[in-house]
């Protein structure tokens, strides 16, 4: 089955997942790499509750966390 969804329905989807990319988890500590706050942050809780409420998952972005830790 597919799952249409409106233009407002993507453009949030596509903000949130950059939300979801900007703070990504961290390797040591349990810490957010962007805000600081333990895991799970809640920018980013927030922005996984928007998928939950489209009943879509997040989109994994290969190597986003790697790009902290060079």
């Amino acid at each position: 089955m597919a799952l249409y969804l409106s233009y407002e329905a993507e453009m949030r989807l596509e903000m949130v997942q950059n939300i979801i990319d900007l703070h990504a988890r961290s390797d040591s500590g349990g810490r957010c790499v962007r805000c600081g706050e333990l895991e799970p942050c809640t920018a980013r809780g927030i922005a996984h509750a928007t998928f939950d409420s489209y009943g879509v998952l997040p989109r994994r972005t290969p190597g986003v966390t790697r790009q902290f830790f060079r």
